[in-house]
């Protein structure tokens, strides 16, 4: 559960994601993007929890120099001291593919940069792949997503090859 209280505009925007299936639109820099992400992914993992399917409740893709304080956030100020927060950084980028399993079946979030992500994708591919496939059933959120729009960067192709059932993409710059 979460622990901050949503604004009214944040809590319609979660229930009407989450359970009527609409879309879930958040702008602007300090709007509580992360935190309605948050929500959103805790109702997703909360209707998998009731059709009997527990697991982890999403993938947050940020930029390098945020990995560590939105993982923090993620813990501690928005969930309720959530333990299975992890940062995937650059030592699980050698993991091997048990490892990476291991790691990730131990978390109920897991916290990368876009570097880290086109890493594991060139350096250490079979691990990807078993992110690609822990990916599928849970949220991805993509902070800062403006960073990952040219298709033609390898962190853009790693962000697009994580496909996952629910996506929001956060950013505060417009174009």
């Amino acid at each position: 559960s979460l622990k901050p209280r949503l604004f009214p505009q944040q809590k319609e925007a979660v229930i009407g994601a989450t359970y009527l299936e609409k879309n879930l639109i958040v702008l602007g820099p300090g709007s509580g993007k992360t935190e309605t992400a948050a929500a959103y992914a805790e109702g997703r993992r909360e209707n998998r929890e009731k059709g009997g399917s527990l697991g982890p409740s999403g993938l947050w893709l940020t930029k390098p120099g945020n990995r560590e304080q939105t993982a923090y956030r993620l813990k501690y100020e928005i969930l309720k001291n959530e333990p299975n927060v992890e940062v995937l950084g650059p030592v699980q980028v050698r993991f091997s593919p048990d490892e990476m399993l291991r790691f990730l079946n131990s978390c109920r979030y897991v916290v990368a940069g876009y570097n880290t992500a086109r890493d594991l994708m060139v350096k250490n591919p079979s691990a990807f792949s078993v992110l690609q496939e822990w990916v599928k059933p849970v949220t991805k959120g993509r902070d800062e997503g403006h960073l990952s729009d040219n298709d033609r960067s390898g962190r853009s192709r790693a962000v697009q090859l994580l496909e996952s059932e629910n996506t929001i993409i956060a950013t505060g710059t417009l174009y």
